[in-house]
């Protein structure tokens, strides 16, 4: 029926306003990541790739670090399993200024997906 394959034009506001509000500010951040880019000169900005990830792991000789954002855990590392003694050779810790909202300690997020593992605690023989 023609009216049936009409409906998508519908949820058209919505992917529109989907892809403006969620993924085009999300892949813009990713692109400018990956620039050395300067808000004030956007004509000097270079491709660096990933080395602006790789500089959290400089020296910072007492700088500070604002962060105000989430991270996530994905799994416990089987590696880095020690406290970090730093060597002052290549890497000092910059000061660090991150918040973290103490009303998330017990209960997550509001859209947090949660995974729930089965598990099975016995048999039983019914007759």
């Amino acid at each position: 029926m023609r009216w049936e394959r009409n409906l998508w034009w519908f949820a058209l506001p919505s992917f529109l306003l989907l892809f403006l509000v969620l993924i085009y500010p999300f892949a813009w951040a990713i692109w400018l990541s990956l620039f050395d880019y300067y808000l004030v000169r956007p004509d000097l900005a270079g491709f660096v790739g990933l080395e602006n990830y790789f500089r959290l792991l400089e020296n910072w000789g007492g700088d500070t670090l604002t962060y105000r954002g989430s991270m996530v855990m994905l799994y416990q590392s089987e590696t880095a399993t020690g406290i970090w003694q730093s060597t002052g050779n290549y890497y000092n810790a910059p000061i660090r200024d991150w918040a973290f909202d103490t009303l998330f300690t017990n209960k997550p997020p509001p859209g947090t997906p949660t995974l729930h593992v089965p598990q099975r605690v016995g048999w039983w023989h019914l007759e």
